[in-house]
């Protein structure tokens, strides 16, 4: 594991723990507290913010502190620095799972927005790999950010963009096919009919027609 975590292991689980050559942690046995609501499966908190590794390290200290000094209630006091332990650990879980969906989202929107711009730029076309690594992240990251969110993959949301822009490309009827595939990445007009015919079960120059014959019948 790196620097800075935090690893709860319920009494009762077996275990083991690899050590690099240099290791420094701290272990704080806590006996059976029907106030301490611990999850019941190990939980590993990775600390990154400094106030944060400072609050914990402060209630191990205490605990550690009532037990040295065996001053009166000493054993009340540590169990009160372990209730604290425990609050503290379901909170920063919390954080965490909000910090997550938070960037998320943001992530999500920043990929649903390039989608759009690349409509008027050179990278429109672009492959999944590179709009992550526009967004700096890798590919698996933005799968599997979009398939959290949305229920689909990054390929699906780039499949329905390339999709959706064609159908208006082609009933515009201002470009030629083979332009509009190569607009939109494809490598041959041979591909580009494939993809449209899979997903519509027309051809480009059927859909083409399909919409000349609306337009003129909204017309009449």
């Amino acid at each position: 594991m790196s620097s800075h975590n935090a690893l709860f292991i319920p009494a009762g689980t077996m275990f083991s723990l690899n050590f690099e050559t240099s290791c420094f942690g701290q272990t704080v046995a806590l006996p059976a507290n029907p106030l301490l609501d611990w999850p019941d499966a190990p939980l590993l908190l990775r600390v990154r913010e400094p106030q944060a590794q400072l609050t914990l390290t402060h209630f191990v200290e205490a605990i550690q502190k009532e037990l040295l000094d065996a001053e009166p209630k000493a054993r009340i006091a540590a169990d009160a620095h372990a209730q604290l332990i425990m609050v503290w650990a379901h909170r920063y879980q919390l954080h965490q799972k909000a910090s997550r969906e938070d960037a998320a989202r943001r992530l999500l929107k920043a990929f649903c927005a390039l989608i759009a711009q690349s409509e008027y730029s050179d990278f429109e076309g672009a492959s999944m790999a590179e709009f992550a690594a526009k967004l700096g992240v890798t590919p698996t990251h933005l799968t599997r950010v979009c398939k959290t969110a949305c229920g689909v993959t990054a390929a699906d949301l780039l499949t329905q963009h390339s999709l959706q822009r064609a159908r208006r490309m082609l009933e515009d009827d201002g470009m030629k096919a083979v332009d509009i595939a190569k607009r939109l990445g494809f490598s041959t007009p041979a591909y580009f009919t494939r993809f449209i015919k899979t997903h519509t079960g027309a051809t480009p120059s059927e859909l083409r027609n399909q919409a000349k014959a609306s337009r003129i019948k909204s017309i009449a």
